[in-house]
């Protein structure tokens, strides 16, 4: 059975948030698979459920440059799943923050499908939250990412002004409504009531620490500790654990360690000034 076909649509239904010149052949060549046809196709290609832009979209482009309002394309209809893992599993890393923006929802939901194989792979990565290990797949790290995705909710556009080189994503950052940093997408949990809890995941090993994470530890804990840690060694005798609230936003660290024969439990708060003020020493 045909995969695929021609049809005629509206330029302006064509989405373009997952489209990227630089796919790599082995992505093409999946997509051939799931058409059953050979690439490449000499015509703008697009997934037929998402109406997202696959392929050749140099047509696409030239069609809104001679102001056209319809175009012909080949409708690629296969699961949107299967769209989804080749892009996952395609990925190039980027440095460009409005492109980490546009895969950010992706990454998220491939590595939570019930039964997928981002699911399946995410098993072996308990000590990392889904936002880590999708952080981590961006080239980027949980607080980054968190900015990123308020920046690119509340003005897309500021995020190529940050690629542009004309703000800092800090700066970029600042500009967002507080209460926009702090939206996230609500979640419904074991509860029962819709509400997610808190909750806290212990840290093992200083590899799953960023740069900015390590400095507030190196300084709120004592120096004997801070040496340690600073050298990439995790103490025996301490104990620390990262804290979140029920919408998965980082609040800081909760700590237990010995001296004088007495345990002590203290907590480093990382709020937005701290979180800035760290950025900026970086």
């Amino acid at each position: 059975m045909t995969k695929y076909n021609k049809a005629v649509v509206k330029v302006s239904d064509i989405k373009t948030g997952f489209y990227r010149p630089e796919n790599s052949e082995g992505f093409l060549k999946m997509l051939g698979m799931l058409l059953k046809t050979i690439f490449p196709l000499e015509a703008v290609v697009v997934h037929k459920e998402t109406m997202q832009l696959i392929a050749n979209g140099h047509y696409l482009e030239l069609a809104i440059s001679q102001g056209k309002d319809e175009i012909e394309v080949v409708l690629a209809d296969f699961p949107e799943e299967d769209l989804i893992h080749a892009v996952a599993t395609h990925w190039k890393p980027t440095k460009k923050f409005a492109v980490m923006f546009n895969f950010i929802a992706i990454f998220m939901k491939y590595y939570s499908l019930k039964k997928g194989p981002g699911a399946k792979y995410r098993e072996g990565l308990s000590d990392l939250t889904l936002r880590e290990l999708v952080a981590e797949i961006l080239g980027t790290n949980k607080t980054y990412l968190d900015m990123i995705e308020a920046i690119g909710k509340f003005k897309f556009e500021l995020l190529k002004s940050v690629d542009a080189g004309d703000v800092s994503l800090q700066e970029a950052f600042a500009m967002v409504p507080k209460k926009e940093r702090e939206k996230k997408d609500g979640k419904k949990d074991g509860d029962g009531k819709g509400n997610k809890q808190n909750y806290i995941i212990p840290i093992t090993s200083t590899d799953k620490l960023s740069f900015e994470e390590l400095h507030t530890l190196t300084n709120n804990l004592p120096a004997r500790y801070a040496e340690q840690i600073g050298n990439s060694i995790m103490p025996n005798d301490l104990s620390i654990a990262k804290a979140y609230t029920y919408n998965d936003v980082f609040q800081g660290f909760s700590i237990v360690y010995s001296d004088s024969a007495k345990s002590i439990v203290t907590h480093i708060s990382y709020t937005d000034a701290l979180r800035e003020s760290l950025l900026n020493a970086a």
